[in-house]
């Protein structure tokens, strides 16, 4: 079993000699790498809350770049979870990306990606967003 680093002072992931990638709770505690089946119910904050990344609009179990949509996907951006959940351009998303861009500016990704920006801090924002958006 490979230990948990802290990724600079915010993400904790372990990665394997073999190239795979452990991905941690705050408690460190190994995150759940199962990625719900069902997303009918859920909204970007619920994936946020599952597992965070810096890295590209979405991460699989080994750290790697992969779209929002991908099932092998454990780990989203901001705009990541909100294209998985909503689908890009629809009214939804237009409705929801509103409500984050009115509450973090235009630029939504370069906000997530912050090297100061927190997991914690990106779920309240995309609560907010979830409670200030119409039609959700």
């Amino acid at each position: 079993m490979v230990q948990p680093k802290m990724n600079g002072t915010r993400n904790i992931i372990a990665v394997s000699p073999e190239g795979g990638a452990e991905f941690w709770n705050r408690q460190g505690e190994q995150a759940d790498d199962a990625r719900p089946d069902d997303r009918g119910t859920q909204m970007p904050s619920d994936l946020l809350r599952s597992g965070w990344t810096r890295k590209g609009v979405a991460v699989n179990g080994h750290g790697d770049p992969v779209l929002s949509d991908d099932p092998a996907a454990i780990a989203w951006s901001l705009s990541g979870a909100v294209n998985a959940i909503f689908g890009p351009n629809s009214a939804e998303w237009r409705s929801y990306t509103g409500a984050l861009q009115a509450l973090v500016g235009h630029n939504i990704v370069r906000w997530s990606r912050d090297p100061d920006r927190t997991q914690d801090e990106v779920v309240a924002v995309a609560l907010e967003a979830e409670r200030s958006s119409d039609g959700l």
